[in-house]
């Protein structure tokens, strides 16, 4: 194959691979998995702070890697600005949880817990 011509399909194939990774496997979805930048629980409720989004959803489920812990996914989506944006659940058990975007563990801070009515 002529020089050249592999330079084009090997640049053609990069432009692929590159428009493939910026547009992600949905190619444009917005409402994603936000990542949980920290979690406390001042009075019973359990506050989460995740990057500036709009239309916030929560969603509780068990922890699908088995731990035994509540996995938590913020839902939402992304935009630019400032802002502070908050989700919230009264259904929270523990003071420990798996981020459903990282699958990090995120200990609750300022917890309540064990007695919620002192807070």
């Amino acid at each position: 194959m002529h020089p050249l011509v592999r330079r084009l399909v090997a640049l053609a194939a990069t432009a692929v691979v590159a428009a493939l990774a910026l547009t992600g496997c949905g190619g444009g979805e917005d409402h994603v998995a936000l990542a949980i930048q920290q979690a406390e629980r001042p009075h019973g409720t359990v506050v989460f702070t995740v990057e500036c989004a709009e239309e916030i959803e929560v969603e509780l489920a068990p922890d699908p890697a088995g731990s035994g812990l509540e996995q938590v996914t913020v839902w939402g989506n992304p935009r630019t600005g400032t802002c502070h944006p908050d989700a919230a659940s009264d259904d929270l058990a523990g003071d420990q949880f798996v981020d459903g975007a990282t699958s990090q563990v995120v200990t609750v801070a300022n917890s309540c817990l064990p007695e919620p009515e002192t807070c």
